[in-house]
């Protein structure tokens, strides 16, 4: 990067903005429950919300990663933010469960469609220390998946889940507002706008056998993650037997530990040579659930739960620039592909560690390290 005014916007401004799109998603899980009881609500519409969310974000990532390979991209980010905060605010006012679904689905679109273009600018800029630059990337999300459900259930004990809901497009709008200046910052793709052409040449490049291979180590990767989020507060409190809040609490951190892991990891990769660090990383998750599973105190079960979030969730944007680097062609498409088909393979990860927690949730933990 050329001066500091460019570095603090690529390492500050777009990491801030990926976490004030991903604000009202973040809060709306401690949300829903608020709405189920205004709206009278089953258990599985209340899971019909976040299915509909998860399909609309993952429809949109190629196509969004598509207009931010033209010269539109900074005008592009701009409108995420008012896209989703408009969206929010009409789920917000929403009369009818219907009309509810509607505009979440909206708002998680709009969200959606910043990661594949915010991701690949960031590579453009910094293609020698890409897994850095995507864990800085991620960290500014994993820091509003944390704040909001704080906050949010901190304004709930005061407030309507209504008015919560609005409270959460705040960062989104004044992001909105500093993005009219800032989006000019935001270069043109490196490489020109893309063709029919362009994409034909990353359709071959993805088929290659060693394409292929890390697509779907990221794949099972992206399973193990979303299993080990979707099935931990449940291990926690009906195992554990921990309360609903100390469990939260113990999730926060592992997110944070996610979090700073991503940093950490992404500058030692970037620095060093990845295969042995990433096969090291990759053992080192795989039992990470366990030691949680045989962790005979909870001390030692908290240590256990920070190394599965350092490593697990960490290793993610390392992952995602090594695939980068051994398919290649153009970033922000391929970016575009693994977010959209992350989101699909992620819910498998769910379902697949669900099932064995149906006959036993410390079976689910097992699902994850086999995955």
């Amino acid at each position: 990067m050329n001066n500091t005014r460019e570095r603090a916007f690529y390492l500050i401004g777009l990491p801030a903005g990926h976490g004030a799109v991903d604000a009202g998603t973040a809060a709306l899980w401690i949300i829903a429950p608020f709405i189920a009881a205004s709206l009278g609500l089953t258990s599985t519409q209340v899971g019909l919300i976040f299915t509909v969310m998860a399909v609309s974000a993952g429809m949109t990532h190629i196509p969004a990663s598509l207009v931010g390979e033209t010269r539109f991209r900074g005008i592009f980010l701009l409108s995420t933010f008012w896209w989703v905060a408009g969206a929010y605010l009409a789920a917000s006012l929403a009369p009818s469960y219907l009309v509810l679904l509607v505009f979440v689905a909206l708002a998680s679109s709009g969200a959606a469609a910043w990661h594949p273009v915010a991701m690949g600018t960031l590579t453009e800029r910094m293609p020698g220390r890409r897994a850095m630059a995507l864990a800085v990337h991620y960290a500014g999300g994993s820091f509003m998946e944390v704040l909001a459900p704080i906050v949010a259930g901190v304004l709930l004990v005061f407030m309507d889940w209504r008015s919560v809901i609005q409270v959460t497009v705040v960062p989104a709008l004044i992001m909105g507002v500093l993005f009219l200046r800032l989006h000019q910052r935001i270069r043109p793709p490196t490489m020109g706008s893309v063709s029919l052409q362009d994409l034909k040449v990353q359709a071959r490049l993805v088929w290659k056998p060693t394409s292929l291979a890390g697509l779907g180590i990221l794949g099972l990767h992206s399973m193990a993650m979303v299993g080990l989020w979707s099935m931990m507060p449940l291990y926690l409190v009906e195992e554990r037997e921990l309360s609903s809040s100390v469990a939260g609490m113990l999730f926060s951190v592992m997110v944070l530990a996610g979090s700073l892991g991503a940093v950490l990891l992404g500058r030692l990769l970037d620095k060093r040579g990845r295969k042995i660090l990433t096969v090291s990383a990759l053992l080192v998750g795989a039992t990470s659930p366990l030691l949680i599973l045989w962790a005979p105190t909870v001390p030692i079960m908290i240590s256990a739960l920070m190394l599965a979030g350092f490593v697990i969730m960490g290793l993610l944007p390392a992952l995602i620039a090594t695939v980068l680097s051994i398919v290649g062609g153009r970033q922000m498409v391929m970016i575009g592909l693994i977010m959209g088909t992350g989101e699909v393979v992620g819910a498998l990860g769910a379902l697949l560690a669900g099932v064995a927690g149906e006959t036993d949730l410390r079976l689910s933990l097992v699902v994850v390290s086999i995955i």
